[in-house]
């Protein structure tokens, strides 16, 4: 099961995780995060979301973990 290892805090499952969608962190979440790192959007099997920011070069590497929901498959 793909799971989300956030640099603090516990693991966070992803029970059937899909990825819905990618953007841009917003000016108000770039002061947060970094600002050239990418949004994944995920929903969960049974209901729920997450969004797990990332850096760009691992997006790639996140996608092929949770496919994407429009094909179900894993992006290339």
């Amino acid at each position: 099961m793909a799971r989300w290892v956030p640099e603090r805090g516990e693991p966070v499952p992803l029970p059937g995780g899909r990825a819905t969608g990618v953007r841009v962190p917003s000016i108000k979440e770039g002061i947060v995060i970094n600002p050239g790192s990418r949004i994944v959007n995920c929903t969960y099997e049974g209901g729920g979301s997450i969004e797990i920011a990332v850096m760009p070069l691992d997006v790639r590497e996140l996608l092929e973990a949770v496919p994407r929901a429009d094909t179900g498959t894993p992006s290339p």
